[in-house]
């Protein structure tokens, strides 16, 4: 009898997330190649050594399409949000060729991405729909920002946004005044266009709510909770994340069902805006002193590092089960298994992240860890096909799984320490805080 071929399924991203999806596409039968990918990509064979597909929008991704269809892929998954701003779903949904409109899709338009891509339109969103959210302020330049802070009801803390994607570092939070306005002019400096959001300060625990919707119904991933901070004690600037830690303590049956009335509204709202979301859906939280859920943003793909820890937890072929269920429209048909236990991811950065930072620090001690996934981010290999050096802001996320959290962040931070590249840098608190909790519980 004749091998079944595999569902060759293409992800698009180029760190640990992309990294994250395709173990958990193979590991649930299918065949990943992750474009533009990553060293880790490359030494798995998920990414093509001596092919490169342009990404190029301004040619309706032309060759994507072209490379997909030679390789006879099947799916597209876009882990990135750039790609779903410039339309990428769009053109393989209208493409003039039915194969490529036969290409199954895994992400929302780019109206509906506009859910992430536009803070502002995220905000007006919410409120028109009764999605809880902080008031805010909305400044087109330096000098109406100043004015703002300056003249109106916000106080210390200061929460200021940049409206358009900034790769989780357009948010600032001040304690004070000066800071503030610092932050303010450095924003309308560091990405020039579109306006800043003023927000209220919200108190409480921040958590990630993440489901995959068909635009009808949907699926829950696991809770987790993002360190954003770059330094121990939640101390230096926001970050993309550095580390994430699963099973939360604080995830009561009350907050639960306030996250699925919200996930509903989002999910109802669009359809109503005629733009329905389907892909992954990412309800960043914080849980006030009352026991309030309200929504800080939202995203439109999976959370990077959050789907790091997610997506190893999900049991056999799972994921490619939820994929599939967002494509065809019926994903209220998956049925999803979760390992119990708890996962605590930890990322590996370059010195300086999230400002400058060197590339090219060779990395040594991968093949050292045991009993923990290693999933490449910003890496990349040199012309002999070994050697793997840095080549971002964060490098390298470490999973691991345990039967509680304290085993989980032992197995963790041992491997941590076999891993070696020039000015690494990573926090040492991830899941403290919630050790504490339950040690009050």
């Amino acid at each position: 009898m004749a091998k079944k071929a595999l569902k060759k399924v293409v992800i698009i991203d180029a760190g640990g997330r992309g990294f994250a999806m395709a173990e958990a596409v193979e590991q649930g039968g299918g065949a990943p190649i992750v474009l533009p990918g990553n060293a880790g990509t490359i030494l798995r064979g998920w990414t093509p050594k001596d092919v490169v597909i342009p990404l190029n929008h301004k040619n309706e991704w032309e060759e994507l399409k072209t490379f997909m269809l030679k390789q006879k892929a099947t799916m597209l998954v876009v882990g990135s949000e750039e790609y779903l701003q410039k339309g990428i779903i769009d053109s393989f949904m209208n493409d003039g060729d039915r194969k490529v409109r036969e290409i199954l899709l895994v992400g929302p338009t780019k109206k509906a991405a506009m859910l992430e891509t536009s803070k502002l339109f995220a905000k007006k969103f919410m409120i028109e729909f009764g999605i809880p959210t902080a008031s805010y302020s909305a400044v087109d330049s330096v000098e109406e920002g100043l004015h703002v802070l300056e003249h109106t009801r916000y106080h210390s803390p200061y929460v200021l946004k940049k409206d358009g994607p900034a790769l989780g570092k357009g948010v600032r939070i001040s304690t004070y005044l000066g800071g503030a306005k610092e932050d303010m002019r450095s924003l309308f400096k560091e990405f020039v266009t579109g306006p800043v959001l003023i927000e209220e300060f919200i108190k409480g625990t921040e958590f990630s709510a993440i489901c995959l919707t068909d635009g009808n119904n949907y699926k829950m991933l696991p809770y987790v909770k993002d360190y954003k901070r770059a330094q121990d004690g939640d101390q230096g600037p926001m970050t993309g994340g550095m580390g994430i830690v699963s099973s939360l303590p604080f995830i009561t049956k009350r907050v639960d069902d306030q996250i699925h009335t919200i996930i509903n509204k989002v999910i109802y709202g669009m359809k109503q805006r005629r733009t329905p979301y389907k892909g992954f859906l990412y309800i960043g939280c914080i849980l006030d002193i009352h026991g309030h859920v309200w929504v800080l943003e939202i995203n439109s793909r999976g959370g990077d590092p959050e789907t790091e820890n997610q997506l190893p937890q999900i049991k056999g072929d799972g994921f490619m089960q939820l994929l599939l269920g967002v494509a065809k429209n019926n994903i209220d048909e998956c049925t999803i298994d979760f390992e119990r236990g708890v996962s605590v991811t930890l990322i590996l950065c370059s010195g300086g992240y999230p400002g400058l930072y060197e590339k090219g620090k060779v990395i040594t001690g991968l093949n050292q860890v045991t009993n923990c996934r290693v999933q490449h981010a910003g890496t990349a290999l040199l012309a002999d096909g070994e050697t793997i050096v840095t080549s971002g802001g964060r490098v390298i996320a470490l999973t691991a799984h345990g039967a509680d959290i304290n085993e989980a962040r032992s197995i963790c931070y041992e491997n941590e320490a076999k891993i070696t590249f020039d000015r690494k840098t990573c926090r040492t608190d991830i899941g403290e805080d919630i050790l504490a909790l339950e040690a009050v519980s």
